[in-house]
């Protein structure tokens, strides 16, 4: 891989995307400012970056709406 959107100065907009790479990280696909392409970048480094971005992408994922926090049924707590 060559040099992140990050260190080429890039600013980014918004979080498009979740995945994982070969190593098992977490990298999320970002639309940056001025710039037509997408990139992975590791969660790890968007995570000390632009922390309110990666806050602001889970907040409106589909996997956080619903049954937020899990109920203590769901965790077996009480039945």
């Amino acid at each position: 891989m060559g040099p992140s959107a990050f260190e080429k100065g890039l600013r980014p907009m918004k979080i498009v995307a979740v995945s994982w790479d070969r190593k098992n990280n977490i990298i999320f696909k970002m639309k940056w400012e001025g710039a037509k392409r997408l990139d992975w970048v590791l969660a790890e480094e968007t995570n000390l970056l632009c922390p309110l971005i990666v806050i602001r992408f889970y907040e409106s994922s589909e996997l956080w709406k619903g049954s937020y926090p899990p109920s203590m049924e769901q965790w077996g707590i009480i039945q």
